[in-house]
C-alpha cells in the first residue's frame, strides 16, 4: 500500500464562533483494502487542545467507534489517549471522520502498510493517520492507527 500524502486542507472561516466545543471542520478519510469479515483493531490519540471527535463507520453503516475529547483551552498539548478497540468489518470500505472545533484548516496524512507472513502471504493492513489542526504542520495534533487482518 503507497503513503498517501496530505490531501488539499480542509478549510473554513471561525466567523461567529464563540462555542469551543461546537464543531467547525470536518474531514473524512476512506482506508480502502479492508474487507468484509477482516478482524479490525484500532488505537488512538490526540494532542489536540481543542474539541475533537473521531469516528470510523463503513459503506453498510456500521459505526465501529466514536472517540471524543473536550475542549481544554491552549497551552495543553500533552498526548492523551482517545480510545482503543476491535470488531469484525462488516463492510469494504472503511470511512474515519474527524471533527474539530479549532483549526483555520484541518491536515491529514494517511499511510498504510501491508503485512506479510514468512509465507509470503498477505496478512493484514496497517493505516496510520496523523492531522495536522493548525499552522505548525507537524501532524501532531491526532494519531490513529488501524490494524485489518485478513479473515
Amino acid at each position: 500500500m503507497p503513503f498517501f500524502p496530505a490531501g488539499k486542507a480542509a478549510k473554513r472561516k471561525r466567523e461567529g464562533n464563540t462555542d469551543k466545543n461546537k464543531f467547525i471542520m470536518k474531514r473524512e478519510i476512506i482506508l480502502s483494502g479492508a474487507e468484509k469479515g477482516y478482524a479490525l483493531s484500532w488505537s488512538a490519540f490526540t494532542r489536540a487542545s481543542r474539541a475533537i471527535t473521531v469516528s470510523m463507520t463503513d459503506e453498510t453503516g456500521h459505526q465501529y467507534f466514536t472517540l471524543n475529547k473536550a475542549d481544554e483551552g491552549t497551552g495543553h498539548y500533552a498526548y492523551k489517549f482517545l480510545g482503543e478497540g476491535s470488531d469484525t468489518c462488516a463492510g469494504s470500505q472503511l470511512k474515519v471522520s474527524i471533527e474539530n472545533s479549532y483549526p483555520e484548516e484541518l491536515q491529514t496524512v494517511v499511510s498504510a502498510t501491508q503485512i506479510y507472513g514468512s509465507d509470503g502471504r498477505l496478512k493484514g493492513i496497517s493505516y496510520t493517520v496523523c492531522a495536522e489542526d493548525y499552522t505548525d504542520a507537524n501532524f501532531s495534533d491526532f494519531y490513529l492507527n488501524v490494524v485489518a487482518w485478513l479473515k
